[in-house]
């Protein structure tokens, strides 16, 4: 049997490199080859828990945590710098809580840091900012210090071998500063200090003469608020250094241009009243030889969600785009962003630290600057084990509940609408070694309530829902399962409720609780006949339709795949007919692979590798030989199955430790091709395929030990080749808006990979206006005709060339998706060749006298709009417009 590889586009996802226990309160960044083994590593400031720690970067995605000190008193900022000139990264600390400027010293190059800091100073009260630079100009690296609480930006000089000399004051002027930046900004060849001082709204640089005098201090034209980052970088290709500037209070984005001598030009904002602030830095992310800006926020001022976002300098020349987000609410209280190559691929990826989710996550760059995103639902909770999934609330969506080995907690997570979720509720966290959670009405009140099966102390225990995800007390139904692993429910004795299925490993056994009395009250163990030695798995299906459940087992130490036949329907089980035997039998699921109307079976094997499915030859449980799904799935741990792609047909979804999976069959060729949803996981223990978005398909749900993480993958595979991207039921002009800003935002999901091609470009518009929408462009009001209404349309708007940055659709004129209507627009238009001219009676009633659409020209192959006198802005605009016109080969 042939096996094919489909070859997709993987999106592009956060990575989490540290959870709530690692970095509490994450505060500060910086990227360097720690170890010395030529890949970047990453140091990180934790003022919670007063923590410097560096995280190893294993080169494959994953990095090691390694901490430095526990007595950072509350650092606020951290620099990797060589301060003792042994050629290694040594780590400068702000100390904000001890009042200290110190520093670790990297023993043997290989990240062995000293024990005991070395203190350069105590006396910056609150310091916050330090940096380093050769003030002095003797060789050796200064460090420069901004501390809050005292007001003071000071300098300290290397003496040689990592000692400094006392604090050398540079001003005690500025009121609480923020950020310090050491920068030749006046190029004169000597190190100045650029800082940001938030309580007198000040962005100033203090001239150094090479000496290490400085200066008095020279204020930049502004009227910001509570200014918190400065960065430094040649943004306008003029060889001197510009400067750019969160702007907390204001929640903006500003750069100031440089004329080349340290005197600047008035704010110039990229962005306002979308991102409040702490942290910008400036890189190429595009490759493309210009700095562009990266900025983390806070909060929204309006919406209080938290940002990534870059902006990209589009010409070389200070020409900003609009922001597009790299994270947007899936990291909690930016303190820090920071680009470094963290894979090694020779792109710069973004780093961020947040401190209300205690996080530092990083962003992987296609080189393009095209990022991706994973909806991430949790990163702190310990040891996933297993999920399910119901409307727990009964508010219509589809909540979460996971269970936990680690911490050995029940919990569930509300879905808030869109996908989005709350964080954890706890139900519980009397288990011992949990291995398994379920959800199921027991008790008859059509409310799904919650199971729990734990290891260590042999419990198989239920949680009674209100209806509205309040639940009860734990209630027991057996603490004799020796060693439980498995928990479901089947109503297999057909009486109309759900009993409890277990697989009880120690035990070696399979069996069911029967729901007594319909309303919880659960009978003894009914044990299966036979052994199932390592039992690890159970689950029901009606596999040879005579109308009730059977059930299958796999166990792990005997390789054996089993069904027992439910004899009478009430229950009674006939002996365990062997499906399968081999190696690491770990998970069974029924499922109707050939489409024939009865049940056949997939397998995975933990040990062989092997995904594996058997036919029901006869609808009756004789199952044929085994044939191959795949044999490279990589110690599997779980399989689900569901109609992922809308045809109507079951699916596989699979989880290798580290991928997650589906797999869809082909009846005419009896081959399963291979799809791969996400490689950003670490020991996949669960699945679960539902709608969680609402919007019609199955998503993948995730639980994964490793990496304690809980994520969904948004189902696109049915959505979206029709071009409804909005997915509100409707082909109109949001769709073709929607597409435009994804491509802007550098969004990757196929869902808008309308053409097929594997990456989302101004392809996908092209095909969406064209063979979708069956117009061209230049239709603004989207009639199917591109005339002089459309002008009417877009001139009326009132956005051509108006200079405010992204501000225009595809109504108003934006028609190459670049956010903005231009004399690009109308050659994309005319170059298209659908222009109409006079091909009905227009109404331009509304406009009065304002415009006047003359004829085409078919001589001079032209259009010229007329604009009264009296409209000056309008006026203006003509001529260029008509320049494009004839200059632009089209068929009226």
């Amino acid at each position: 049997m042939e096996f094919r590889q489909l070859l997709t586009a993987v999106p592009l996802s956060e990575q989490i490199l540290i959870d709530s226990i690692d970095a509490f309160g994450a505060a500060a960044i910086d990227v360097a080859d720690i170890d010395g083994d030529n890949k970047l590593d990453v140091v990180v400031g934790s003022y919670l828990d007063n923590r410097v720690a560096w995280y190893k970067n294993n080169g494959d995605g994953d990095f090691d945590h390694r901490i430095v000190t526990e007595d950072g008193a509350e650092p606020r900022d951290v620099l990797a710098t060589d301060l003792d000139g042994d050629g290694d990264f040594d780590i400068l600390v702000a100390a904000y809580g001890g009042d200290r400027v110190e520093w670790y010293e990297n023993l043997d190059g290989k990240g062995n840091f000293s024990f005991e800091a070395n203190i350069v100073s105590v006396e910056a009260r609150g310091v916050w900012s330090v940096d380093v630079g050769d003030f002095n100009e003797d060789g050796r690296p200064d460090i420069v210090s901004g501390s809050s609480l005292d007001d003071k930006i000071a300098w300290y000089q290397n003496l040689g071998s990592g000692a400094f000399s006392d604090q050398k004051l540079i001003t005690t002027d500025t009121d609480e500063p923020r950020d310090v930046v050491s920068a030749d900004i006046d190029n004169d060849g000597h190190l100045d200090v650029v800082t940001v001082s938030r309580s007198d709204d000040t962005i100033s640089w203090f001239p150094g003469d090479g000496t290490g005098e400085f200066g008095l201090q020279e204020l930049l034209p502004s009227n910001a608020s509570q200014p918190e980052s400065v960065a430094v970088a040649d943004l306008d290709g003029d060889s001197d250094l510009d400067i750019v500037a969160a702007i907390f209070g204001d929640a903006q984005i500003v750069w100031h241009e440089n004329d080349g001598t340290g005197e600047f030009t008035n704010a110039k904002i990229l962005s306002d009243g979308t991102l409040r602030g702490l942290s910008v830095d400036t890189v190429d992310l595009d490759g493309d030889g210009d700095q562009d800006i990266i900025a983390g926020s806070y909060f929204n001022s309006d919406t209080f969600e938290s940002k990534v976002a870059w902006f990209e300098n589009t010409d070389g020349k200070a020409t900003f785009g609009r922001e597009q987000f790299l994270a947007f609410n899936t990291t909690h209280g930016v303190q820090a962003v920071i680009a470094a190559d963290l894979d090694g691929d020779g792109d710069p990826d973004v780093l961020s630290a947040s401190q209300i989710d205690n996080k530092v996550a990083w962003y992987e760059n296609d080189g393009s600057a095209r990022f991706g995103r994973q909806m991430q639902i949790a990163s702190d909770a310990g040891g996933l084990a297993e999920i399910d999934v119901a409307d727990i609330d009964g508010d219509g969506d589809q909540d979460i509940l996971a269970g936990s080995n680690s911490d050995s907690d029940v919990t569930w997570y509300e879905n808030i609408g869109n996908g989005d979720f709350s964080n954890e509720k706890l139900i519980t966290s009397d288990t011992r070694n949990l291995q398994s959670v379920a959800l199921a009405d027991l008790d008859g009140d059509g409310a799904p309530d919650a199971l729990s099966a734990s290891y260590d102390d042999d419990k198989i225990a239920w949680y009674k829902n209100d209806g509205q995800g309040n639940f009860g007390s734990q209630l027991v139904i057996t603490t004799r399962a020796n060693g439980a692993i498995k928990v479901d429910t089947a109503d297999v004795d057909g009486d109309g409720d759900q009993d409890v299925l277990v697989a009880a490993s120690l035990d070696s056994s399979v069996g069911w609780h029967e729901n007594l009395d319909g309303l919880g009250t659960f009978g003894p163990y009914v044990r299966l006949p036979g052994f199932a030695l390592a039992a690890e798995w159970i689950t029901s299906g009606d596999l040879d339709g005579d109308g009730d459940l059977d059930l299958m087992s796999a166990a792990y130490g005997d390789g054996k795949i089993r069904w027992y036949e439910n004899v009478d329907g009430n229950g009674d089980f006939a002996t365990g007919i062997v499906i399968h035997e081999g190696a690491g039998a770990n998970t069974v699921e029924p499922i109707d692979v050939d489409g024939d109307g009865d049940l056949d079976i997939a397998v995975t094997l933990y040990g062989a590798n092997d995904l594996l499915w058997y036919e029901n030859t006869d609808g009756k449980g004789t199952f044929g030989a085994s044939q191959i799904v795949t044999t490279s799935i990589g110690r599997s741990e779980i399989l689900y199955i569901a109609d992922f792609d809308g045809n109507g047909r079951d699916d596989i979804i699979a989880a290798a430790r580290d991928e997650v999976l589906w797999f869809e069959f082909d009846d005419a060729t009896r081959d399963w091709t291979r799809h791969s949803i996400t490689l950003d996981v670490g020991g996949v223990f669960d699945l679960h395929v539902v709608d969680l978005d609402g919007d019609g398909d199955n998503d993948v749900l995730s639980a994964s030990a490793y990496d304690s993480k809980l994520a969904w993958y948004r189902n696109d595979t049915s959505t979206g080749s029709n071009g409804d991207v909005t997915g509100d039921g409707n082909v109109d002009v949001d769709d073709i808006d929607r597409l435009c800003r994804a491509r802007l935002d550098g969004e990757t999901d196929v869902i808008f990979d309308l053409n097929g091609d594997g990456i989302v470009s101004i392809d996908d518009t092209t095909h969406l206006v064209k063979n979708i929408l069956n117009t061209g462009f230049g239709d603004a009001n989207l009639d199917g005709i591109f005339n002089s209404t459309d002008f009417v349309t877009v001139f009326r708007a009132g956005e051509y060339e108006d200079a405010i940055v992204g501000n225009s659709t595809w109504s108003e004129g934006d028609w190459n998706c670049d956010g903005e209507f231009t004399t690009r627009d109308l050659v994309t238009a005319f170059t298209g060749g659908s222009y109409v001219a006079n091909a009905r009676a227009h109404d331009f009633s509304a406009w009065r006298d304002d415009v006047k659409i003359r004829n085409v020209d078919a001589a001079e192959n032209h259009v010229q709009p007329a604009f009264d006198k009296h409209d000056s802005k309008l006026a203006k605009r003509a001529a260029a417009i008509d320049q494009v016109f004839r200059s632009s080969v089209f068929v009226p």
